[in-house]
């Protein structure tokens, strides 16, 4: 029944928050009761409620049952994405109870919410210090390995803690544990050398020749050649771009429409299937929003995938896109597009694909970029009011095309961009793939405000001698120059919204009919918000 109510809730967030406490687990319930109680709580969190589910899920975390206390502890650090500062004081009184089980959990925790909030870093660095004393399963000790090689530097006690592993690499059986030691230590190195050089050669040494097992003596290899191509060349390795720390992982997964699911809703079908299992403990997944969008029948209806209408974005660029939308209906005619979120793509992956191919874009260009079927097209589109859309709204109006956001930047805050992916799918192409993944960025620089800006204080600091008319006259201007930016070659135009799309493998007819589909939702996003 649980699994049948967390569908539900995916499809109308938020319908059961005012009966949480219903929720609660009881003293007498098996453990898996429990676990998916803790599951749909963690739905179900609001500003409202969050202080006291937070606090039945803390006498949740000294349960007699391992798997429950950790399973309390995987949902407080669940909700942790979006209240942090209150989780984070939970999980560090746990770690002062120097259980295995307990600490082992909190570190995995901890691991998984900097991965996502990486500004969760300082606090979770302060509270490591000593629990690898208490550490003795294999997943809290690679958790706690990895958090040392990623934010060693800001670790006094991080060489000391590796060193006591290395000390006892010969008797570790554990091949994962080995060769997570080896990344750590390698990260280690490239940012404290002097305290790590020492045991770097000897952990090497062991792993080439004295290790047995192939995969940690390959790694060590490795590593070893990499050192000998130069520190510039194994820190671009090691330590590549990471995250924009600007950005956030939308706390969202589809809302999937009641038509998809209602036949199987209050059956054992959705347990065989998978189809709604259990939150997953992998890095960067999203979590569940309590928001609640409300109905708005002339935005669905205007966002239907299958009725694209033109859009008078105003835009050069954007009324190419309305000029080919005749043929884009005419297209979809013969090859009906269909979006589709399913494969889902992880926030890691998305990133991986987008450096990639923007890498790849960059050196080859937009014309040689077509010889290794892929796709990218770059668009501006006149909306500016979507950047003041919360996160929330933006997402609700993405899903009901089925185009998911994976991470966005937070309101007001420039540049502002927001990254998304979908599947499309065509039926009927004879001489197109049946499938593509599409991956977006829309980004905003602000830069016409801040010249607007420039203007209006030089502006303001000439009105001084003119009369009240002249003011008024000039401050009309002023607005007028907020909306406006004037181009090189002497026209007028509105700041937009630049649409950034990637497509692998290339299909410009699938491509054409997402980006008008894309416009349209940032348009009608626009005017409700006007």
């Amino acid at each position: 029944m649980s699994v049948c109510l967390q569908l539900l809730l995916r499809s109308v967030p938020g319908l059961l928050g005012p009966h949480y406490k219903r929720f609660f687990c009881g003293y007498a319930e098996p453990a898996y009761i429990k676990e998916r109680k803790m599951q749909v709580l963690v739905e179900l969190v609001n500003d409202e409620n969050v202080a006291m589910i937070l606090d039945e899920l803390k006498g949740y975390c000294t349960d007699v049952n391992t798997d429950t206390a950790q399973a309390a502890i995987s949902a407080i650090g669940r909700i942790g994405r979006s209240y942090s500062d209150r989780c984070l004081q939970i999980l560090t009184g746990l770690l002062g109870l120097k259980q295995d089980h307990i600490t082992s959990a909190v570190v995995q925790t901890m691991r998984d919410l900097v991965w996502v909030c990486p500004q969760c870093s300082d606090t979770v660095c302060l509270a490591l210090d000593g629990c690898e004393e208490t550490l003795q399963d294999i997943q809290g000790r690679q958790a706690l390995l990895w958090l040392l090689g990623v934010y060693g530097e800001r670790i006094s006690t991080a060489p000391y803690t590796l060193e006591v592993f290395i000390d006892r690499v010969r008797s570790e059986a554990s091949l994962g544990i080995k060769m997570e030691l080896l990344t750590a230590t390698m990260r280690l190195f490239l940012c404290r050398p002097a305290e790590t050089q020492d045991m770097l050669g000897r952990l090497l040494h062991y792993c080439i020749e004295e290790e047995t097992d192939m995969c940690v003596r390959d790694q060590a290899l490795l590593y070893y050649r990499l050192l000998h191509c130069g520190i510039e060349k194994t820190r671009e390795v090691l330590q590549g771009r990471r995250s924009d720390p600007s950005l956030g992982v939308l706390i969202g997964r589809p809302a999937k429409p009641v038509s998809q699911w209602a036949r199987c809703f209050n059956t054992l079908e959705p347990l065989s299937q998978g189809a709604v299992e259990a939150e997953s403990d992998s890095r960067g997944s999203p979590e569940h929003v309590t928001y609640n969008p409300k109905p708005n029948a002339d935005l669905s209806d205007t966002l239907s995938c299958s009725h694209i209408e033109e859009v008078d974005s105003g835009s050069d660029s954007a009324m190419r896109c309305s000029d080919s939308s005749t043929n884009v209906l005419a297209s979809s005619i013969a090859a009906p597009l269909s979006l589709s979120l399913s494969p889902a793509v992880s926030p890691e992956d998305f990133e991986h694909l987008w450096l990639q191919r923007q890498a790849l874009h960059t050196e080859r260009g937009a014309e040689k970029i077509e010889e290794v079927d892929c796709a990218w097209i770059e668009e501006c589109v006149r909306c500016p009011a979507v950047l003041h859309c919360s996160p929330q709204s933006l997402q609700a109006a993405m899903q009901l095309v089925n185009i998911q956001t994976l991470a966005f930047t937070p309101q007001h805050m420039l540049p502002w961009r927001v990254y998304l992916y979908t599947h499309t799918q065509r039926s009927h192409s004879m001489d197109a793939p049946n499938t593509t993944l599409i991956l977006g960025e829309l980004l905003c620089t602000g830069e016409a405000n801040q010249k607007s800006g420039v203007k209006k204080c030089t502006a303001d600091s000439e009105a001084g001698a003119e009369g009240k008319e002249d003011q008024l006259v000039r401050k009309e201007m002023d607005a007028t120059a907020d909306r406006l930016r004037v181009s090189e070659d002497g026209q007028e135009e509105e700041e937009g919204i630049k649409v950034i799309l990637n497509q692998q493998p290339k299909d410009d007819d699938a491509l054409r009919q997402f980006l008008t589909i894309l416009i349209t939702v940032l348009n009608t996003l626009s005017s409700e918000k006007d």
